[in-house]
């Protein structure tokens, strides 16, 4: 299992564990940026207008299958 620091694990239970919205985009923020650099922006810009939790569940979900986590 890769190594996921204390701020990915805040994010992720932020994101999954509460299934908040706000808490899900700070999560997919936070794994695009380390992946992405400033890059991230261009793709957070799009899923900050994403409020359906179902659909932040799925991007997260190939987030974590991506990086193998």
């Amino acid at each position: 299992m890769p190594y996921i620091s204390s701020v990915e694990r805040i994010g992720y239970r932020r994101g999954l564990g509460e299934g908040k919205v706000e808490g899900r985009i700070e999560y997919i923020g936070l794994r695009l940026s380390l992946k992405f650099g400033d890059d991230a922006l261009l793709l957070m810009m799009s899923i900050r207008e994403i409020q359906y939790p179902d659909r932040l569940l799925r991007i997260t979900n190939a987030i974590l299958t991506s990086c193998g986590i």
